[in-house]
């Protein structure tokens, strides 16, 4: 993950060594972070994941999610100071190469999205079956006549979602370009801090609708499942529980901190 991350902030802008040693370096903070804080809790999960059936699933699934969210959030927060940092050792040139960059990913979405014919819960129904597919589970007529149902009651909010992105992004730009001011530091974890509500309440409402939504389609898949597909997901939870037993050894960290 520290390979990836590395990367990820690498291609934003043609970067000197001092800044690839300075990105490396907090890759490795959250790898390190990561591993410290949520690894446990994530074997832990996986663990109870294992038990999902038709009387659990609903409280299960909606558990799992939301700690899924809280992960999401926190490694948000973790790299609000990382980037601070690295901000502050950006130029006029790379600022420009950042937002170019930023540019041309909006546009390949949108020439994507153009050449995609098909409808929004077409899309979604494609996702789910291979989400599932990658967590070793085949879904049969039923269950994806159960995620078809289901994603007719969300709301495409792609468009308007884009729109509230785009101006955070542009909104960024302009806080990078004030980065030598005394103010800086403060506005620029105010910026990063508006991720968190992006949108008018409108659109936080709709998300929060198609969340339930979404919870309530999983739980009911699973509830559905054959002994041979739940017997098939064990297996692929099996082989994720080995691989974080090893990351969780060569650490030297509790496999059950909170005593699970």
């Amino acid at each position: 993950i520290d390979h990836y991350l590395a990367g990820y902030f690498e291609k934003y802008a043609n970067c000197s060594e001092q800044q690839k040693i300075q990105i490396a370096s907090f890759s490795q903070d959250y790898e390190d972070w990561f591993a410290q804080t949520h690894l446990s809790e994530v074997r832990s999960i996986l663990k109870e994941l294992k038990t999902v059936n038709k009387e659990n699933s609903s409280e299960l699934v909606s558990r799992v999610y939301d700690y899924t969210q809280y992960v999401v959030e926190s490694t948000n927060h973790f790299f609000e100071f990382p980037f601070l940092q690295f901000s502050k050792t950006l130029t006029d040139k790379q600022i420009k190469e950042i937002r170019e960059h930023l540019k041309s990913i909006q546009k390949e979405e949108e020439r994507e999205r153009l050449g995609v014919e098909m409808s929004y819960s077409e899309k979604l129904l494609e996702r789910y079956i291979s989400g599932f597919k990658k967590i070793n589970v085949k879904l049969d007529t039923h269950q994806e006549k159960i995620i078809r149902e289901g994603v007719g009651d969300m709301e495409d909010l792609g468009a308007k979602w884009r729109l509230f992105r785009d101006e955070w992004i542009e909104g960024l730009i302009q806080v990078l370009g004030r980065r030598n001011e005394l103010t800086f530091e403060g506005e620029l974890i105010s910026h990063l801090a508006k991720l968190r509500s992006l949108g008018d309440e409108e659109l936080r409402l709709n998300l929060k609708t198609n969340r339930k939504v979404t919870k309530d389609i999983l739980s009911k898949v699973f509830s559905g499942s054959s002994e041979k597909q739940l017997k098939k997901f064990r297996e692929r939870l099996d082989n994720y529980i080995v691989s974080i037993d090893r990351v969780l050894a060569r650490r030297s960290i509790p496999k059950n901190p909170s005593g699970r």
